[in-house]
């Protein structure tokens, strides 16, 4: 869930190590952003066509036109990702409360992963505007990042705040240390979800888990 519209159609992003060079296993899926209720924003049929690979890429989504499910596509998601604005998150309404939770129990039933990105962490807090560095120990975050978590009914700690990149003109160790962080939390999600369902025997433990073989890791936001 983004709480400012900004995509409105499925979109994918490769991810490449460089620039210009190939793309790596990882690939983002950006979707509309829920609303309030079934006529605003993604629907939840629209949100599970997603999740299960049965969109076509670029689908123009509209409330009133719900996605064709196609079989056929078979490009599954493998772990969700919900977008929260900690600027926002405290005021979340609960008619859009009730959607996310719903959302993320449909979500469990399909033994997908998921995880909250709290966004913005450097508006709410003046400690961590001077330096992100002190993004787990701000009273204010923690209290963010709490309500972040029952807001879409998941644990705290699978909620992970970044610092977005706005009105910067280079980059910034500390914040790619928290953007990097939150890209290696959600590809351990996705592997430990394959490796309790395909409980590998030792015997094959030494070979490559079936989920690398000439697939791709694909997170989706909401």
């Amino acid at each position: 869930m983004k709480t400012k519209e900004l995509s409105k159609q499925l979109k994918s992003y490769d991810i490449r190590s460089e620039r210009g060079g190939k793309p790596t296993a990882l690939t983002l899926c950006d979707v509309l952003a829920l609303g309030d209720g079934e006529t605003t924003g993604l629907t939840l049929t629209d949100a599970l066509a997603v999740i299960k690979g049965h969109a076509p890429e670029g689908h123009d989504f509209q409330s009133d036109a719900p996605i064709k499910a196609d079989p056929s596509i078979n490009y599954q998601i493998h772990c969700a990702v919900f977008v929260l604005n900690a600027c926002q998150v405290m005021s979340t309404s609960e008619d859009l409360t009730e959607t996310l939770r719903t959302l993320q129990a449909e979500i469990a039933d399909l033994d997908i992963p998921q995880v909250v990105l709290l966004t913005h962490v450097d508006k709410v807090c003046h400690a961590v505007q001077e330096d992100v560095k002190f993004v787990y120990s701000s009273r204010i975050l923690q209290e963010k990042m709490q309500k972040a978590a029952e807001v879409v009914g998941l644990p705290v700690s699978y909620v992970l705040p970044v610092k977005n990149y706005s009105s910067e003109l280079s980059v910034s160790c500390n914040t790619d240390i928290l953007l990097l962080s939150a890209v290696n939390h959600i590809l351990q999600a996705v592997d430990d979800a394959y490796e309790e369902n395909h409980h590998p025997t030792p015997a094959d433990a030494s070979a490559e888990p079936p989920h690398l073989q000439n697939s791709t890791t694909s997170p989706v936001t909401f």
